[in-house]
């Protein structure tokens, strides 16, 4: 199983990149559309891939 990290303030782009990545049976999606969550995930969770907005607030 592959766990992949989506972090983005939209929402619509989090729910369809993940709609996307799943299709695929071994691919798990984490979403945040905030940075402070995708920071306190990362100390608690692994992931194997993480992929993030470049522009976000907080």
């Amino acid at each position: 199983m592959i766990r992949i990290l989506l972090v983005d303030d939209h929402p619509s782009v989090v729910e369809g990149t993940k709609f996307m990545l799943e299709r695929e049976l071994d691919m798990h999606v984490t979403i945040c559309i905030d940075g402070n969550e995708a920071l306190d995930l990362i100390n608690t969770e692994q992931f194997d891939v993480m992929l993030f907005d470049l522009n976000m607030p907080k």
